[in-house]
């Protein structure tokens, strides 16, 4: 995993999140990047901004529960299946990640 990733792929890595929390968080990242960096944007408006942006985080589960369990069904079902492409993708773009500075 790459450190210096943005918030936006820090949410987005693999944890899965309740749909609103998700959408909420994004959209707090989104309108916090949207705005320009000024020398007049004050040291509170950005506290004030970062203080919203961690509540909607925090707000958030770090996982869903009811995935887990279906996913946790399925291996002792003996139905779960490993998407071999989708794994070898996902260790080639993190090894990109990596690589690139």
């Amino acid at each position: 995993m790459k450190i210096n990733d943005s918030l936006k792929s820090i949410l987005n890595t693999g944890i899965e999140k309740t749909e609103s929390a998700s959408a909420s968080a994004s959209s707090a990242a989104q309108k916090l990047a949207e705005q320009p960096s000024t020398s007049g944007t004050t040291a509170a408006t950005k506290s004030s901004q970062l203080k919203a942006l961690e509540a909607a985080v925090s707000a958030s589960p770090a996982f869903d529960a009811g995935k887990v369990e279906d996913i946790k069904s399925a291996i002792a079902s003996g139905s779960f299946t490993v998407d071999a492409a989708k794994v070898a993708d996902g260790l080639i773009s993190n090894a990109v990640g990596l690589i690139k500075p």
